[in-house]
C-alpha cells in the first residue's frame, strides 16, 4: 500500500518515542529506483509476513523527510545519504539501520543530460553553464559536482538551479537550463523526444558499493522499538534475496510503486539491491560533501549506523 503526501519542511515537533500495537508504522520515501528493496518487500507482503503493519508513503522531496520523522508523521524513512548527513550535521538525531541499494559501475539509473542546443558535448563544456539539480546539497547535486570535479571542471564557474524532477524535462526543453542531472525514467523522455543528449551516467565514475539510500529513524524511536527494527530489517533482507534471484521482480515493483507506464517500466535501469550498510559508506559521501562546502563541522559517522 502507498500514499502520497507533501510534508511541511518546517514541521519540527518532538517525536513520540514508541509505536503502540494499534498504531500503524509508516515508512516515507520518494518515488525513485533507490528504495527498490522497500517497494519489493511491500508488494510481496514481506513486512506483514515478518509481523509489521507498515504503509509505504511516497513523499514529494527527500529534504522534507527529517522534519516528518521528528513530527512523527512517519516513523521510519528511506533517504539519500546526503539528506541523512545534512540532517545530522544540523542537529537532528537520526540513525540508520539498513541500506537499500548500492552504486556499481554498470549503474545507469542516474543520468547527466544536456540540451541539444546547449553546445555541451564534453565535460569541459559545462564550465559557465546553468545546470539543473533536484536540490542544492541533495544527492544528485553532490553527484554532479563530484563528476564535474573528477573531469577537471571548476564547479564554481557553473550556476546551479533547483527544480523538481518531474519539471526537469520541460525546463531543459525550454532552454532554461543547459544541462541537468536526473533519474532514468525522466532522462528517457528527454532523450527519446530528441531535446536531450545523454552526456554521462555518473555512477560509473564513483567507487562501487556506495550506499544509494539508507533506512533511518530518530534515535529516540529506534531506541524504543528495537524489535520493530529487527522485523523491518528481516523483511528488507528477504526482498534482497528475491531481487538477486529475479531482477525482473525489481522492475515490476518499481513500475507499480512509481506508477510508470509499461513502456517506461520496460526500459527503466535497474538498481542493485544490497541492504548492507557501513560507516565507511557514509564517510565517502561525507568527504565529498565537505569538499564542496555542503556540510560544515564534524559528523560522528561511527554513531550513526545501528549494529
Amino acid at each position: 500500500m502507498r500514499r502520497i503526501l507533501c510534508f511541511a519542511a518546517g514541521a519540527m515537533l518532538l517525536a513520540s518515542a514508541g509505536v503502540s500495537a494499534a498504531q500503524q508504522l509508516t515508512l516515507g520515501t520518494t518515488a525513485n529506483p533507490a528504495p527498490a528493496a522497500i517497494f519489493l518487500a511491500d508488494q510481496k507482503g514481506l513486512f506483514k509476513k515478518h509481523g509489521v503493519d507498515l504503509t509505504v508513503q511516497l513523499v514529494t522531496g527527500d529534504p522534507t523527510i527529517p522534519a516528518a520523522l521528528i513530527s512523527d508523521s512517519i516513523q521510519i524513512a528511506s533517504v539519500t545519504p546526503t539528506t541523512f548527513l545534512n540532517a545530522v550535521a544540523n542537529g537532528i538525531d537520526l540513525v540508520a539501520f539498513s541500506g537499500t541499494t548500492i552504486t556499481t559501475h554498470g549503474s545507469k539509473d542516474i543520468a547527466i543530460v544536456a540540451g541539444k542546443d546547449s553546445g555541451i558535448k564534453t565535460p569541459a563544456d559545462f564550465a559557465g553553464k546553468t545546470l539543473g539539480v533536484a536540490g542544492i546539497g541533495a544527492v544528485l547535486d553532490v553527484m554532479l559536482k563530484n563528476w564535474l570535479d573528477q573531469n577537471g571542471v571548476d564547479v564554481s564557474t557553473a550556476k546551479f538551479i533547483e527544480m523538481t524532477l518531474p519539471s526537469m524535462a520541460d525546463q531543459l526543453k525550454a532552454g532554461r537550463v543547459d544541462a541537468l542531472i536526473t533519474v532514468d525514467q525522466f532522462a528517457q523522455r528527454m532523450i527519446s523526444e530528441g531535446f536531450g543528449i545523454l552526456i554521462a551516467n555518473p555512477l560509473a565514475e564513483i567507487p562501487e558499493g556506495q550506499s544509494a539510500q539508507e533506512i533511518v529513524a530518530t534515535r529516540a524511536w529506534a531506541d524504543a522499538n528495537p524489535e520493530t527494527i529487527a522485523k523491518v530489517r528481516a523483511a528488507i533482507k528477504e526482498a534482497e534475496g528475491i531481487a538477486k534471484a529475479d531482477p525482473e521482480a525489481i522492475r515490476a515493483a518499481l513500475g507499480n510503486a512509481m506508477n510508470l507506464p509499461p513502456p517506461v517500466t520496460a526500459r527503466i535501469a535497474l538498481p542493485v539491491v544490497d541492504t548492507s550498510l557501513s560507516v565507511a559508506q557514509l564517510d565517502w559521501w561525507l568527504a565529498i560533501m565537505k569538499k564542496h562546502g555542503l556540510v560544515k563541522g564534524d559528523v560522528n559517522t561511527a554513531s550513526l549506523v545501528l549494529p
